[in-house]
């Protein structure tokens, strides 16, 4: 007869991936590194492995996991801090109180500091997959706040004079390099016209539609695509340092003091 046995989301994902190393709670420096040591093993023997960390913690803040080491960062939740801690309401009333005093005060609102604490924490948590110029990687933002809310596009300031306008103002706090890419994953059953872009009457492409396989399609693209690209910017760094040698050997750098410039001066 059939099975019916169900089996827990742990069990799937060891069914996955192998193994599940998770963070360990307190502890000290040795028992970090045996976690650390024990997800990097388990990567570089069997291609796969399951971290499990928490924000603002050492696996999420103070460790590079590059190229194969991480392809894949999945953040849970906004990491607020807890808002009936004592000295997170001093702050938040010390910056209202100054800012109130002083209109030219440069110091956030009590609430921006509030929020730029969350994101602060979660920005360190998606660069540990993306380290280098050719590295790449998905991150996942499993949380309703990062979705297009359906509202009117507000301007979003760029930082280098320029406004870009989004349509959910929890992105604004992303870094730079994202901020403009994330996108939308609609329920399976949930069919919506995209919401239009600022300057066109085109469709955004900001929404992946058909629920989870939706996403495992544009997943599967991005993958191929990126191993792509990461191969050719590797390619041109093998042969920028190759033609980088072959000038030394040949040429030396010079300061030409007309011009105020670094030149190469071939040897006589």
């Amino acid at each position: 007869c059939a099975s019916t046995k169900t089996f827990s989301v742990w069990e799937q994902l060891v069914a996955m991936k192998g193994r599940i190393v998770v963070e360990p709670a307190g502890g000290g420096q040795k028992e970090f590194e045996k976690a650390r040591d024990e997800y990097v093993s388990n990567v570089e023997q069997h291609g796969k492995c399951i971290l499990l960390a928490v924000f603002r913690g050492k696996m999420s803040e103070g460790i590079s996991f590059n190229d194969e080491y991480a392809r894949c960062v999945i953040c849970v939740g906004i990491p607020f801090p807890s808002s009936t801690s004592r000295s997170v309401k001093a702050k938040r009333a010390y910056n209202d109180e100054q800012r109130e005093r002083n209109a030219d005060s440069k110091l956030l609102s009590g609430s921006e500091w509030y929020a730029k604490q969350a994101f602060r924490a979660i920005a360190q948590a998606l660069g540990r997959c993306i380290r280098h110029g050719a590295d790449y990687g998905a991150v996942v933002l499993m949380d309703s706040r990062f979705c297009d809310d359906g509202f009117a596009p507000a301007l979003c300031q760029n930082g280098n004079g320029s406004q870009t306008a989004m349509t959910n103002r929890h992105r604004q706090y992303l870094p730079k390099w994202m901020r403009h890419r994330v996108l939308t994953l609609l329920p399976e059953r949930e069919q919506r016209a995209p919401p239009m872009t600022a300057s066109t009457s085109s469709p955004s492409p900001s929404i992946v539609s058909g629920g989870y396989e939706g996403l495992r399609v544009r997943m599967e693209q991005f993958f191929s695509s990126a191993s792509q690209q990461s191969a050719l910017v590797k390619r041109r760094w093998k042969d920028d340092l190759k033609a980088t040698n072959s000038a030394k050997r040949t040429s030396r750098v010079v300061f030409d003091e007309e011009s105020n410039q670094w030149k190469i001066r071939n040897a006589t």
